[in-house]
């Protein structure tokens, strides 16, 4: 064998060494990814010179554009790399010219196909990345003021002298699908290398928002602070020779370079550009915007095409024609509002229905939301008033308990919805399961939920959720909520009066010091997810005067036990520990004896369940995957006569065997 056939040789086994052991982590998921696909089942019968030169070429172009690609998303490809490239070069051009001394050995190449197997084995494949066409919208339709806003803002797109961009309008009037729009267009038409979206939010979390930015890139962060994220993304987005970030939902002025995004204040670097969307044009000055685009309200006919698109050709018909443009009339011209009130009249065929709606619509009384149109609020409150059910009603309502913009999986409506009574002639957890779909599927007909961003997900607008969370705190109706999710706060919210809620969420937050006990005696529902670090503890007192409580949610916290008044809860039914990943001491929580729904997901320090966690005789639905420690004692499953559905993915797997003596230590199948 030549000695120009052991260099390939022996090159091709370095690079998978070398590209596997010295390539950053998203660096070794791509080559690998790369050379496997290029290696696999072809190395038992490729030999000569000649082909083996030419395939060394090819895997050189390849690893040269993973490098390129790496060093794109900010990655640092390490020199070996670089210098194996070199000597990939020189190889391939001492290989051209000794062609025909000598042939391969198949085995050589086996081995080489062997290790990249391996490999492969130990290193999953990358996630393709979010564009703009995969993210999820509505059905887009262009109107004379949408197409006028579109214009300009392509028009200022294609200016190489401007470089922030804002559109402005009321709420609802469709900035976002503008926006989004335009994105997936320019993104389609090749007008910059890469187009990012990211929703900011009127209370801004910039940990958040660099994240959806990272992930339309490929960017992965191991950063943990704002200030660390942001100097990567930069160093990222420097990389991109063109780019289109666009911000949604800005309400106040936003920090660019403390987000990550090149900014000096006045210009963007060559090549990046700032596409923004607000309530308010003030904020576009705020933000520096070079022009600003406002989007108007629909045209009477606009109106009038897109109320028909969404309720149907009955509105074609004499009997309600009349009645429905007044309908439009009163929707303002306002997309939002027109699409939730058809939403609400599609099917109905009774032409008393449409007057009634007519008449409700009228005198209903508007609210003063900020940077909402009060005929929008009208529209959506008698949306919500006309689901005339009060299961949907409320299931609606504990969605707008959630941040804005958040992915709210419906599995998790099942087990707030059964924990929290909702349902009527419901049985069992499998009966909720089919209740909830059916009463999503008539929220979604009816505009007033959406599709979410993940399989099984939904998302609330975030005017609708202004709208349910003005209806819930407005003491009318059974519920009074307090939501206070994803507001930045560091301490406990003050209260007046804590006697009347119903429902509070402090999701997202970091609090750093709880209350002793607050007397809250109708509260029902408590979400208080990511809300405290491992420096945190919950007072042993915390929960006495909470008695009333059925479901809470205390997930991705920081806590190494559950403090003793938690059984105080006597009426707690559903109860979510998941990703409490320092939580040890769960053995109070055998105290709650009218606990149905219990998910201890992701707990993964707890090391046994405790023997008198068999008193939840009332359990129904019990979650303890991805604990790979945990030991259940035996006598324990059998002891929940009640249970329906028990779930161990990744967890518990070491039971006792049939028939085998082991006093006592472990739960067997047989229970």
């Amino acid at each position: 064998m030549s000695s120009s056939l052991s260099g390939i040789i022996n090159l091709l086994g370095r690079t998978m060494n070398i590209l596997v052991g010295i390539v950053t982590d998203l660096g070794k998921d791509m080559l690998n990814n790369l050379l496997t696909s290029e290696l696999k089942d072809q190395f038992d019968f490729l030999s000569g010179f000649k082909s083996n030169v030419e395939k060394l070429k090819s895997m050189r172009e390849e690893i040269q554009k993973s490098v390129k690609s790496a060093e794109e998303m900010g990655e640092d490809v390490k020199d070996d790399v670089k210098n194996l490239l070199n000597e990939v070069d020189i190889i391939i051009e001492n290989g051209y010219r000794l062609q025909g001394e000598g042939n391969s050995s198949p085995s050589y190449w086996t081995s080489i196909h062997k290790l990249s197997k391996e490999a492969m084995e130990k290193i999953s494949n990358s996630a393709p990345i979010p564009t703009m066409e995969s993210t999820p919208s509505r059905d887009f339709k262009i109107f004379e003021s949408t197409e006028l806003a579109m214009n300009k803002v392509k028009k200022a797109l294609a200016d190489e002298n401007i470089h922030v961009i804002g559109v402005y309008g009321m709420g609802g009037v469709g900035k976002t699908s503008l926006v989004r729009e335009i994105g997936k267009q320019v993104e389609n038409e090749k007008l910059f290398d890469k187009v990012v979206m990211a929703v900011v939010s009127q209370d801004p979390d910039l940990r958040k928002v660099q994240g959806q930015i990272a992930d339309m890139l490929g960017l992965k962060f191991e950063e943990a602070s704002v200030m660390g994220r942001a100097s990567k993304l930069s160093r990222r987005l420097e990389k991109v020779k063109s780019i289109l970030v666009i911000l949604d939902d800005i309400w106040a002025k936003l920090d660019m370079e403390e987000l990550g995004i090149p900014f000096d204040g006045r210009n963007c670097r060559r090549g990046c550009k700032i596409l923004l969307t607000t309530r308010r044009q003030d904020v576009c000055h705020a933000m520096k915007t070079q022009v600003s685009i406002p989007l108007n309200i629909l045209s009477q006919q606009d109106a009038w095409d897109l109320f028909k698109r969404n309720v149907g050709i009955v509105v074609e018909n004499d009997t309600f024609h009349d009645v429905g443009k007044e309908v439009v009339r009163e929707c303002g011209g306002l997309p939002i509002a027109i699409v939730t009130v058809a939403g609400a009249l599609r099917g109905k065929e009774d032409p008393q229905e449409w007057n009634d709606a007519l008449h409700e619509l009228r005198s209903s009384e508007p609210h003063n939301i900020e940077g909402l149109d009060l005929n929008v609020f009208s529209c959506l409150k008698w949306s919500y008033d006309y689901l005339r059910d009060a299961e949907t009603q409320k299931l609606f309502l504990y969605c707008c308990l959630f941040p804005e913009d958040y992915d709210i999986y419906i599995e998790q409506m099942v087990r707030y919805g059964f924990g929290m009574g909702l349902f009527r002639n419901v049985a069992t957890i499998e009966d909720a399961r089919r209740k909830t779909h059916r009463i999503v599927k008539k929220l979604k007909s009816s505009s007033l939920l959406f599709e979410g961003s993940h399989g099984g997900c939904v998302k609330v607008h975030d005017i609708i959720r202004d709208v349910g969370i003005s209806i819930a705190s407005s003491g009318n109706y059974d519920e009074v909520f307090m939501v206070r999710a994803r507001k930045g706060l560091k301490e406990w919210p003050i209260m007046d009066s804590t006697e009347q809620y119903t429902a509070i969420s402090l999701m997202d937050n970091r609090i750093e010091k709880l209350p002793h006990q607050l007397m809250f005696s109708k509260l029902r529902t408590l979400l208080l997810q990511g809300v405290m670090g491992w420096d945190v503890e919950i007072p042993d007192t915390f929960f006495k005067w909470m008695e009333a409580l059925r479901i809470m949610d205390l997930s991705y916290n920081g806590i190494f036990f559950c403090p003793w008044s938690i059984q105080c809860l006597t009426n707690l039914h559903t109860l979510i520990l998941e990703r409490c990943s320092e939580l040890q001491d769960i053995s109070v929580l055998g105290n709650l004896k009218e606990l149905m729904i219990l998910s201890l997901l992701g707990c993964q320090s707890i090391e046994r369940l405790p023997t008198n966690m068999a008193q939840l005789a009332n359990l129904r639905l019990l979650d303890l995957s991805y604990n790979p420690k945990l030991i259940i004692p035996p006598d324990v499953i059998s002891a929940w006569s009640q249970l329906e559905e028990l779930y161990m993915f990744l967890s518990f797997r070491d039971w006792k065997a049939q028939g085998v003596m082991d006093h006592g230590s472990k739960a067997s199948l047989e229970e």
